[in-house]
């Protein structure tokens, strides 16, 4: 290839007709870095009643500049640029009939209009049901490489931010994890899971969503405990309710008490009350009532 093949311009000077593609031309008063001799890939030459005689040219070195040239392998049997390079993508399809969570895309490097082959997405961890997946939505910008410089069969590497979506405060400088997403989260294990930190933990919902606002739901299909090492609380700011279907037990090393600034009712079919030493007083009246009352 020729040794000016990084540099891409076009041009235009009054008509010279011994310009032709295969020769050079020499530009000047573009600085020292651009300025030099380079070959004409392309020259098209212009005669208008109006204009006069104008000649156009390309310079791209020997690279085939047209959509099925950037796309297709060199007949010399030689890598083709642009396929084997990682190049920038914009989603324009996730809905994979095959769902295997593949998307098309669009590359603003071609045009803006020709979608590609159906792309898979490189997964950390995939394999039958597993994987963290991310399925990026119509119009995400995403990096593609292509398998062997093939445009049939891409891959996409991973979606990037711009000028357009940007991180918000995802984006700490003190190495900060942070995981956000606008619909749903789900997290499954076929086995245990645990999650644990050094430091405090926090569970908070917003308005949003089906029912109440920010509803919290812990369901397990066997023991569920809640441990504190020091002091466990629970609070509601209207009802708090707790049951179950046969025996319920509250307990307390050496204090347990019951409090409301209103009624406090215990009922049932049998209520016993025991223990070494039992007292019942009241500032106001106390009263016992029943069908039969026995004392002592």
């Amino acid at each position: 290839r020729m040794a000016n093949m990084y540099v891409e311009g076009e041009g235009r000077v009054d008509g010279m007709p011994s310009l032709a593609p295969g020769g050079t031309v020499r530009i000047s008063g573009v600085g020292t870095s651009f300025s030099g001799t380079y070959a004409l890939s392309g020259v098209r030459h212009v005669l208008r009643a109006e204009t006069g005689y104008d000649t156009f040219f390309t310079i791209a070195g020997r690279e085939d500049r047209s959509l099925l040239g950037l796309t297709s392998a060199r007949s010399d049997g030689r890598e083709s640029g642009w396929l084997h390079r990682i190049v920038v993508g914009i989603v324009t399809n996730n809905q994979d009939p095959d769902e295997l969570g593949r998307v098309r895309v669009k590359y603003p490097a071609l045009d803006d209009a020709t979608e590609g082959w159906w792309a898979r997405l490189v997964i950390p961890g995939a394999g039958p049901g597993r994987g963290i997946v991310a399925v990026p939505l119509v119009g995400d910008e995403v990096l593609v490489a292509f398998e062997h410089g093939s445009e049939q069969h891409p891959y996409v590497l991973g979606s990037v931010y711009n000028g357009t979506a940007k991180p918000a405060t995802l984006a700490t400088t003190d190495g900060t994890f942070s995981a956000h997403s606008d619909k749903d989260v789900t997290v499954s294990a076929t086995g245990g899971m645990t999650l644990s930190s050094d430091g405090d933990a926090l569970l908070t919902t917003k308005p949003g969503g089906e029912g109440a606002p920010g509803n919290v739901t812990v369901d397990s299909k066997g023991d569920l405990t809640l441990t504190g090492a020091t002091k466990l609380t629970a609070s509601a700011g209207t009802e708090a309710a707790i049951s179950a279907q046969t025996q319920m037990t509250l307990s307390g090393g050496t204090k347990l008490a019951l409090d409301a600034s209103g009624e406090v009712t215990i009922s049932g079919q049998v209520i016993t009350i025991s223990g070494t030493s039992v007292k019942v007083s009241g500032s106001g009246m106390v009263q016992i009532s029943g069908a039969t009352v026995m004392l002592g």
